[in-house]
């Protein structure tokens, strides 16, 4: 199961970055959140439907469970042989300083080259980005860990796939109505718009969740409704924000290895979390274990999250520098 497992994440690990670039190269800065949101919000569908149609698979027969990792490993070989015929524009083409003058043989000239590597580290939102995002995965990473193992530790039974299903629809809501604001502050607003969303959402979460925990066991009711409302606050910080505002400040050929470098660093944090949170439901239980791990998490999270204000407006106006500088080499002014 584990080799299987990580066998699976190395095949999911291409997607998103792929992604991350790719939007950014068919779609302008103003639709990028509300793209990324459609994009994840599926994604979240998905794990929707995956909560409803495995268990019935699995409930078929004892040996019922290997169904769900057959209809899985399917639906991946088909939707990446669907990704042959995806229609893949020159890097930059959505820039508006590139737009009317990019070819496909015009950004051969900007590919990407291992010695360009260390421009990635002299942007310095992206180490927010990094340092943020990975404070904020320890809770997203333990919550989503260990949600099932709590619920049943509280004794819901069959109400326990309602609750998960509403904190995901609430998430899945959030992605697509927060990509939309963030396009919309991010067009009115371009320097802090996006920022002050995300920051309202990770200051708002915490308490969500706390009360999510707090009160899991006192009824159904407020725990699906601190449910619903953790799930739109964790929706609203990275389609809105994070993936538009890292898509604004990164070259375009450096968007696929800057995005990657981030997923790794994250992704190790996440792993840690949940390994250190391992232990500690061993030694105390779920429900002792989970509020501290999610909540300060995310206050720190926003804490973390200030210098963005300070670093964003100048990294995007030296990405527009940059883009300026390649239009007027293309048209040879």
């Amino acid at each position: 199961m584990m080799v299987v497992r990580v066998l699976s994440s190395v095949g999911l690990g291409v997607l998103w970055p792929a992604a991350f670039s790719l939007l950014s190269d068919l779609f302008e800065s103003r639709q990028r959140g509300t793209t990324a949101g459609i994009m994840t919000a599926m994604s979240y569908f998905g794990s929707i439907t995956s909560f409803i149609v495995l268990p019935m698979l699995a409930g078929i027969s004892p040996e019922g469970w290997r169904l769900g990792f057959v209809a899985m490993g399917a639906a991946s070989i088909l939707t990446g042989l669907l990704l042959l015929v995806i229609y893949e524009p020159p890097r930059g083409a959505a820039e508006p300083e590139l737009s009317d003058v990019i070819s496909a043989e015009a950004a051969m000239r900007y590919a990407f080259r291992l010695r360009d590597l260390p421009a990635i580290a002299h942007v310095r939102s992206w180490w927010v980005l990094l340092f943020q995002n990975s404070i904020d995965n320890i809770a997203m990473a333990v919550l989503y860990g260990w949600v099932f193992v709590w619920l049943d530790s509280l004794g819901l039974g069959e109400q326990t796939l309602a609750v998960v299903l509403l904190l995901t629809l609430g998430t899945l809501t959030g992605l697509v109505l927060f990509g939309w604001l963030g396009d919309r502050l991010g067009s009115r607003f371009p320097n802090h718009g996006r920022a002050a969303l995300a920051l309202i959402g990770l200051v708002l979460t915490a308490p969500f969740l706390a009360g999510f925990i707090a009160f899991g066991d006192r009824g159904v009711g407020l725990l699906m409704l601190f449910g619903a409302l953790s799930g739109l606050g964790l929706s609203s910080v990275d389609t809105g924000a994070r993936w538009p505002m890292a898509q604004d400040v990164l070259r375009p050929e450096l968007r696929t290895t800057g995005r990657a470098a981030l997923d790794m660093a994250i992704g190790a944090v996440g792993a840690l979390a949940m390994t250190f949170s391992g232990r500690l439901v061993d030694a105390y239980g779920a429900s002792i274990m989970l509020l501290p791990l999610i909540a300060i998490p995310k206050l720190v999270a926003a804490v973390l999250w200030l210098p963005i204000f300070r670093t964003y407006p100048r990294d995007r106006a030296a990405l527009h520098k940059v883009l300026t500088e390649r239009r007027e080499e293309l048209i040879g002014v």
